[in-house]
């Protein structure tokens, strides 16, 4: 399939991008921080503040582990990694339908909603400040994937996209 470029999305030199990016994390972060107060889930902590900080800093590999495994099961692509504090992105060489471009984007926040979710509910409550801040985390760090969502969301469904992590590629069918 050959296909042409359209658009190339560029998020870091987007004045919108950053403050999207930036009040959606604030917003996620005072909303958990007033359910972990509403739920008196900050009376419950076993761990060390070390390896609190550790699980804290273990989630946000494993987001972008799961971002790695979902662009593997659509295609295969060199995969490449940015971090530019305080994020770390990845980026394939691969192209992707807008479908799997947004289940890519999505996965993680998804997956780890679900699995937190049930740990706070069957888990022991020593544990529950832990995987309220995880929820948090969870979903104040995905911001630049629902933006990246979002942003997509214009083109039709027979697009294409290509991410290297640090921009869009965005694709039409050659005619």
């Amino acid at each position: 399939m050959k296909l042409h470029l359209i658009e190339v999305i560029r998020y870091k030199e987007s004045r919108y991008a950053e403050l999207f990016i930036a009040v959606s994390f604030i917003v996620f972060a005072a909303i958990g921080i007033l359910l972990i107060i509403a739920g008196k889930a900050y009376q419950y902590n076993s761990l060390e503040w070390p390896w609190f900080l550790l699980c804290c800093f273990c989630y946000i590999v494993l987001h972008e582990i799961i971002h790695v495994i979902t662009m593997k099961i659509f295609a295969e692509g060199k995969l490449s990694i940015s971090f530019c504090f305080p994020t770390i992105s990845v980026g394939s060489e691969a192209v992707f339908s807008k479908g799997q471009f947004i289940a890519i984007a999505l996965a993680p926040v998804v997956s780890l909603s679900l699995v937190l979710f049930l740990l706070l509910l069957f888990s022991s409550k020593q544990y529950s400040l832990l995987f309220s801040v995880l929820m948090t985390l969870n979903f104040a760090s995905s911001t630049g994937d629902f933006l990246q969502v979002l942003v997509i969301r214009k083109y039709p469904a027979g697009t294409y996209f290509q991410d290297d992590s640090s921009q869009t590629f965005v694709y039409k069918k050659a005619e």
